[in-house]
């Protein structure tokens, strides 16, 4: 019965050897919709989605952060509810349909940028810094609709951090003792009220990353977001 048992199971691991092994040439070959081996594709459209996210992400931080500082020191000014009307906006955007409007105004209607694609149809033609350009130039509008998309939050976030910090004990002290309204806001205030930022903002990154499938889709980005959803759609697994 023992002998029995243990040749079923060599025989399962041989077909589970033989069907791994079957599968190889999808890490390390090429299938019949990619034409580089997916393993080098793979890693191209890792970079990618780096460059963009990666951008996007800093540019949020550089815009986000100074914005809902403001809106903290200038609560229920003008200001403020410009600021907070702006994050709910973002917030509230479908990513689709900000991308699409995007493309509708500035490809479509003015053409100062392209419409999909990595890079244009000249690109082959141009200089080392013409091909540069051109690739920035593809860049932008991916870009500004992940950054628009996703600054609501973190302004919000760092509107909130504020003001609890602006309105703690510590705070009314130094005020009290004459320290100045720029050290108590960048020394004591900002400090504290940014690690709870940094917190959100780590567990924002997947989501921003995530978010990146969609663009890649509208704007036939060639990242690794492109990459999966066509071998989806394609049923190239």
């Amino acid at each position: 019965m023992g002998e029995h048992v243990l040749k079923r199971e060599s025989a399962a691991l041989f077909d589970y050897a033989q069907s791994f092994s079957d599968h190889i040439p999808f890490i390390l070959g090429r299938t019949d919709f990619v034409e580089d081996k997916i393993a080098d594709s793979g890693i191209e459209g890792l970079i990618r989605i780096f460059q963009m996210g990666g951008i996007s992400f800093v540019l949020s931080l550089i815009i986000a952060v100074p914005l809902g500082v403001l809106a903290a020191t200038k609560q229920y000014s003008r200001a403020d509810y410009v600021i907070t009307s702006v994050a709910l906006v973002g917030i509230s955007l479908p990513t689709f349909f900000f991308a699409t409007l995007l493309k509708l105004v500035f490809s479509v209607k003015l053409g100062w940028f392209d419409l999909y694609g990595l890079v244009g149809r000249d690109y082959a033609q141009l200089d080392a810094m013409g091909q540069l350009l051109d690739k920035a130039n593809h860049l932008v509008l991916p870009i500004v609709t992940l950054v628009i998309v996703s600054i609501g939050s973190y302004m919000r976030y760092t509107r909130t951090n504020m003001l609890e910090v602006l309105n703690a004990d510590y705070i009314r002290t130094a005020r009290a003792k004459g320290v100045s309204s720029v050290k108590i806001l960048f020394k004591h205030a900002l400090r504290n009220a940014l690690i709870p930022i940094i917190t959100v903002i780590g567990m924002e990154i997947p989501v921003l990353f995530g978010g990146q499938v969609i663009i890649e889709q509208v704007f036939s980005w060639p990242g690794l977001g492109l990459m999966t959803m066509s071998a989806i759609t394609n049923r190239d697994y």
